[in-house]
């Protein structure tokens, strides 16, 4: 089976992280937008490292923690607005699913004018801020990925952006943000949405890689899930 996988982000992942690795964050420059919702990265401590690490590296920042659960387009170019606003050239992304995918956004619209009706399709130049991710759950995987999922208001839909380009330079991880998570991480309620294993194991379209990654998942999930799932 051909395999065409690329993935040019450096992952780094440790207990204490972002204090352990605080030298990255001057690879990415001298002033950092934080882009994170209301209330998850104040709760699990996650904002007050990265900015306590800012501060001991000498490295300016400024926050954007209004994003919206299934962030909008306008809620995307209010935080480009605000990067722009700040002069800031690097960004970091802190959360789950919903603040790592607009950060990728706001990104990409800090240094390019793209009207509603190229943003998902392009054409791109080869402009945009660095970006380090630091995920707060276990589920989209998206400080790994080149994809920004935006609510599309005009489509009535969810639609994405995927490029090459949005690829986050740095993502860090450290499982001490999510000990308050529900026991049953989103990538296994994934991968259990439905019976086994018709419309999960085999659903349309799915490839012999993705069906071996959702055994995988499937059979690494505690006993009383997996019982659970299958009885659903």
């Amino acid at each position: 089976m051909p395999i065409n996988f690329f993935l040019p982000t450096r992952i780094l992942m440790d207990d204490g992280c972002v204090r352990k690795h605080a030298a990255v964050f001057k690879e990415l420059g001298k002033k950092a937008l934080i882009v994170t919702g209301k209330h998850s990265a104040k709760a699990n401590g996650s904002l007050q490292d990265v900015a306590d690490t800012l501060t001991a590296q000498g490295i300016d920042y400024t926050v954007f923690d209004r994003v919206e659960t299934n962030p909008s387009i306008a809620n995307v170019r209010e935080g480009a607005a605000f990067a722009k606003e700040h002069h800031v050239d690097f960004v970091i992304g802190i959360g789950g699913g919903s603040p790592m995918d607009a950060s990728k956004a706001i990104a990409l619209l800090a240094c390019q004018d793209l009207a509603d009706e190229v943003l998902f399709t392009g054409p791109y130049t080869q402009d945009i801020l660095p970006l380090l991710l630091l995920p707060t759950t276990a589920g989209t995987g998206s400080e790994v990925t080149q994809y920004s999922i935006l609510t599309n208001d005009r489509a009535q839909s969810k639609t994405s952006i995927a490029n090459p380009l949005i690829f986050p330079k740095i993502a860090m991880i450290d499982a001490k943000y999510t000990p308050n998570l529900p026991c049953a991480p989103p990538s296994i309620q994934q991968s259990m949405r439905s019976p086994i294993p018709s419309r999960v194991l085999f659903p349309s379209g799915a490839t012999r890689w993705s069906i071996c990654l959702r055994k995988k998942a499937f059979a690494s999930s505690p006993p009383i899930l997996r019982t659970s799932s299958t009885t659903a």
